[in-house]
């Protein structure tokens, strides 16, 4: 399976209350609005909503909080990888979650991930800009996984005045008393958009359409994108490597 291993997870029910596990699945299954906002604001005609959603115990004593999958995205980009996914988890996306995630006191948090989750079904070409990244002189950035995360989290950022949930980097931020990576991650989107207005959708579009060529041509019309992009790096890679 190689880099798609990992994708392929036993979920299992949680080892925490069954009854708030259970609650919680039900009220997600049915809450995929940031799914059709994210399309509708990336230019997506073909959302695809998670129909499922688990719990993910192999995620216990890890950073990663929740996980959107689909299926037929990967088996378009991979085609042996995706048909094992698809034989193990079905052919319709699906939404995994860190038990971990039901102990946050702040309901709103957990309204956050999934909503940040369920938005990535709004999105195109996840699995080509995954490839993509920047060699910069502050190091490597992951510069594809900057623009799925951080277009998520900057279209959450416009949901929020309808919806009145905060993308969850807004929430980590708070905790980490600083900007969160996803945080980080969510100004390079703001400022890529506020440089070029409606680069997202079009970088999203190219990548489904095109690929990760098409993409960096694309970004290369944005007005300073290297100079940008050592800002954010510099940020993520953070002040012992700046004196470097």
């Amino acid at each position: 399976m190689g880099q798609f291993e990992t994708l392929t997870k036993e979920l299992y029910e949680p080892d925490i209350n069954p009854i708030l596990a259970r609650r919680h699945l039900q009220q997600a299954k049915e809450s995929v609005g940031s799914t059709y906002h994210a399309a509708q604001v990336f230019g997506n005609p073909y959302p695809r909503p998670p129909t499922r959603t688990f719990w993910d115990t192999s995620l216990k004593g890890t950073n990663t909080i929740a996980w959107y999958l689909d299926p037929q995205e990967v088996k378009q980009e991979y085609p042996m990888e995706g048909l094992a996914i698809e034989r193990e988890i079905g052919s319709e996306p699906i939404v995994a979650y860190n038990p971990r995630l039901l102990r946050s006191r702040n309901k709103n948090f957990i309204k956050a991930v999934d909503a940040h989750e369920k938005a990535h079904g709004g999105q195109q070409g996840k699995m080509k800009l995954k490839k993509i990244g920047a060699v910069t002189r502050y190091g490597p950035v992951p510069l594809g996984e900057m623009l799925i995360e951080g277009g998520v989290e900057w279209a959450l950022d416009r949901y929020s005045e309808k919806s009145g949930v905060m993308p969850p980097s807004r929430y980590m931020d708070q905790m980490n008393g600083g900007l969160s990576l996803y945080g980080i991650y969510r100004e390079f989107a703001h400022e890529l958009e506020g440089r070029q207005n409606g680069i997202l959708r079009q970088v999203y579009r190219a990548a489904a359409r095109a690929g990760p060529r098409d993409v960096v041509r694309l970004l290369e019309t944005v007005p300073g994108i290297g100079e940008m992009v050592d800002k954010y790096a510099a940020k993520i890679h953070g002040p012992e490597m700046r004196r470097n």
